[in-house]
């Protein structure tokens, strides 16, 4: 039996993990190749998001792939050199604060309905563990809801840190 009728088509994807307890993670997740179709290209917010607890990872130094508890992974950033796209949906600019105390400020992209387009329902979509923050041009951050202490608009954020400078 040839050993390569039993592998997927994958392409590796360099990613930044940030696991609870053991903390930054260099490496490479794998993305199914587009098919001959093409009609979507998948993106690490899907793998993120599949039913399966775990997350394979190429790590980078050393060597060696693991799989890791996605319910154990705080966040995931990587570089997107795509550009923005409708299918993402209209941008909320939001600042995050993480129960380790760090902030993320961003624009979360979620494709919803006009009327399920709100941070808070955002939050409560109990189908997606990850949210999706694009944090600069090219800088995506896939954030795990269950670590996130509170979320405000951009906006109520700016208010409040004005009303502390006083």
């Amino acid at each position: 039996m040839d050993d390569n009728s039993l592998k997927i088509p994958k392409k590796p994807m360099p990613v930044t993990l940030w696991v609870h307890p053991e903390g930054r993670v260099v490496g490479s997740i794998f993305l199914h190749l587009p098919g001959a179709d093409a009609s979507h290209i998948e993106q690490p917010l899907d793998v993120m998001n599949e039913k399966t607890d775990f997350l394979v990872i190429q790590r980078d130094p050393p060597e060696g792939v693991l799989f890791y508890n996605k319910g154990s992974i705080v966040r995931l950033d990587y570089w997107d050199a795509g550009e923005v796209s409708c299918a993402d949906g209209e941008p909320l600019p939001c600042r995050i604060t993480m129960m380790d105390g760090s902030v993320i400020d961003g624009a979360l992209t979620k494709a919803a309905p006009i009327e399920r387009s709100r941070l808070y329902d955002c939050m409560n979509d109990t189908s997606e563990r990850f949210l999706k923050l694009r944090t600069g041009a090219n800088e995506i951050v896939l954030v795990n809801k269950s670590y996130v202490v509170c979320i405000s608009h951009a906006a109520v954020a700016a208010r409040i840190r004005r009303g502390r400078a006083k």
